[in-house]
């Protein structure tokens, strides 16, 4: 759990004793234990326990106390009856929605000392503040990405509508044409070659739209994954190569998309369907940054180029550890919400909880932060934004070669 990782890394920089963080139960109101360390002992617990059961009234009025300045010092006992001194300190943050939380910590120098000193204070009143935005953080990147799984799934579906859409007007035209050709039993004999040629081609666009079909499906099926992320040894050339493919059949925009890759690209270990999904979507937002930039150009009166192209790169980094996916595109660059392009010391706030880089009416895909969450937190690596000097932005993700689950657990939660 979040909160054991926090007590253990609080212990560990600043030489705490035993932490502690407690939390008021949602079902019946009673506080509990919810993060310790050292969390394998038991005596770790058992001290926590006599803190609740002797102290509660404290922790009580601390917990109510959102944002709490000035630390409590509460006075306890450890196993061997020895006198301790924990300095506690309010996690509940002012959402209204927020846990009430104390974390708890015994000074590692002097455990015993009743005042503790007022550097002691003032720093485990900074290390608090800390938890607390680390808490808030986490609770807001869970909200959000529940809210952006469901906007996403509006956003998929409709797209899997035109999807299906296209593909079955295609494949009633292959049908037609095969229908045509068995009814003509007559005309196969005088012409045979021609129409069993018409035959097999509408066969086969039949059997690359069922193809194509499916990998549309298992594509928004991909959030199951996020959950049970399942790491397999993929080409990544063949892998880059299959997702422009699938993006550009499933888009009827008109920039096209090209593919530039590095021959001697090694097999990388990805969860594939996280990773195709990450990359679908940075697709998706070059796309519509070109379309934004065409409509732009068109109301002012201009003609729109056509030479709009989404440049798709995959190459191994000089280190042999690490593999770099770029998406590049002609569009409107990485714009802030009033429509100006991002300065670069700017760029990273794309990624902020809740932060935007399109109009409402423009706003689709999954959102960037799903794009660092899949690239950072399921594969260890960093998503690096640029703009283009000649226009444009280019989006790289930079991933270790054999890359796995780091964070994943901490999600389910």
């Amino acid at each position: 759990m979040v909160e054991h990782r926090i007590c253990r890394t609080l212990a560990e920089l600043f030489g705490y004793g035993p932490v502690w963080i407690v939390s008021r139960a949602s079902d019946d109101g009673r506080f509990a234990l919810r993060g310790a360390f050292p969390d394998n002992s038991q005596e770790t617990y058992e001290l926590g326990a006599s803190l609740l059961a002797n102290v509660s009234d404290r922790i009580e009025a601390l917990a109510s106390a959102t944002n709490a300045k000035e630390p409590a010092a509460l006075r306890l006992k450890d196993a061997a009856g020895r006198p301790m001194t924990a300095l506690a300190a309010s996690l509940t943050a002012s959402e209204p929605d927020a846990p009430q939380s104390v974390l708890l910590a015994v000074p590692g120098a002097r455990p015993d000392r009743v005042n503790p000193s007022a550097l002691s204070r003032q720093v485990f009143e900074r290390v608090a503040a800390q938890a607390q935005r680390s808490l808030a953080e986490r609770r807001g990147r869970q909200k959000r990405m529940a809210r952006e799984r469901s906007e996403a799934n509006i956003n998929l579906a409709r797209h899997l509508g035109h999807d299906l859409t296209n593909i079955i007007a295609t494949s009633k035209l292959d049908l037609m044409a095969v229908r045509d050709f068995l009814n003509a039993e007559g005309a196969m004999r005088e012409a045979a070659a021609p129409r069993q040629r018409i035959f097999l081609e509408s066969l086969e666009a039949l059997l690359k739209n069922t193809q194509f079909l499916q990998e549309i499906v298992n594509l928004y099926r991909s959030f199951s994954y996020i959950r049970h992320p399942r790491y397999e040894w993929v080409g990544l050339n063949p892998f880059v190569e299959r997702m422009a493919e699938l993006f550009s059949q499933s888009t009827s925009s008109k920039g096209r998309i090209e593919t530039r890759l590095d021959p001697s690209c090694p097999t990388v270990r990805v969860e594939p369907r996280l990773l195709g999904l990450c990359l679908f979507n940075l697709l998706t937002n070059a796309m519509e940054a070109i379309r934004v930039k065409n409509s732009r150009i068109k109301e002012s009166g201009g003609t729109e180029p056509r030479d709009d192209v989404i440049v798709v790169s995959a190459g191994l980094r000089e280190d042999g550890k690490r593999f770099q996916i770029s998406v590049r595109d002609n569009g409107t660059g990485i714009c802030g919400p009033d429509g100006n392009l991002l300065p670069d010391d700017e760029l990273h706030t794309i990624f902020y909880l809740g932060q935007t880089t399109k109009s409402e009416e423009g706003a689709e895909g999954l959102g960037l932060d799903w794009v660092r969450t899949i690239v950072e937190e399921f594969h260890q690596g960093r998503v690096i934004p640029r703009n283009l000097s000649g226009g444009g932005a280019e989006f790289i993700l930079d991933i270790p070669v054999e890359s796995g689950e780091r964070a994943v657990a901490s999600e389910k939660e």
